[in-house]
């Protein structure tokens, strides 16, 4: 079963030895400092764990929508930004990166009206399809930021931030796997060996 964000957040404040939540989406005078904490940091902290590199599981692509207006100088076309994109990873004409540049929600770039354009992003991937090592980088992530508000615990703040950095590095081990190496097989083995 996947996990809920109030579950991700109870396994943070477990971490750090904090009374754990039933919810945080109504804040009112009477909240625990722990609702409070999560409702403020949660949302803001998983999107800039998601915008941090390009996660196989949270990245899309799609065509662009050119818009009519063209920008002022430099670009010669103006792209909508998809909702919801995070962070754009790269911008295509035909298969190839080009040079792009982002404005507000705008995506500048010197495509012909003919091209078809399309984007590579970053986008908010629901807690369902998070896998394991996404989830335990989060869990160390947010146990680090919780620490302090939670308790005042700075070197217990410091220990999660340590072990938030391994598990990132782990983590993005696990995921540059989730694409299929390229295999080498016996034949171009072969045709190396001789030269081919």
């Amino acid at each position: 079963m996947a996990d809920s964000s109030i579950e991700i957040c109870n396994r943070a404040l477990v971490l750090v030895r904090a009374a754990t939540i039933d919810q945080f989406d109504n804040i009112s005078q009477g909240s625990s400092t722990e609702e409070i904490v999560c409702k403020t940091l949660y949302e803001s902290q998983v999107q800039a764990a998601l915008s941090k590199m390009p996660w196989s599981f949270s990245t899309t692509s799609d065509q662009l929508s050119r818009l009519i207006q063209t920008p002022e100088h430099v670009w010669d076309a103006a792209y909508q930004k998809p909702d919801f994109s995070l962070h754009i990873q790269s911008v295509q004409v035909n298969g190839m990166d080009i040079d792009y540049e982002i404005q507000e929600d705008n995506i500048l770039c010197n495509a012909l009206e003919s091209d078809e354009v399309y984007c590579d992003y970053t986008f908010r991937a629901d807690e369902a399809v998070w896998p394991p090592y996404f989830k335990q980088y989060l869990y160390f992530k947010l146990a680090a930021l919780f620490a302090i508000p939670c308790g005042g615990q700075e070197t217990i703040a410091t220990h999660y931030t340590n072990l938030a950095e391994v598990e990132f590095r782990l983590a993005k081990n696990m995921d540059s796997q989730a694409d299929t190496a390229e295999r080498v097989t016996p034949r171009r083995l072969t045709g190396a060996r001789r030269g081919v």
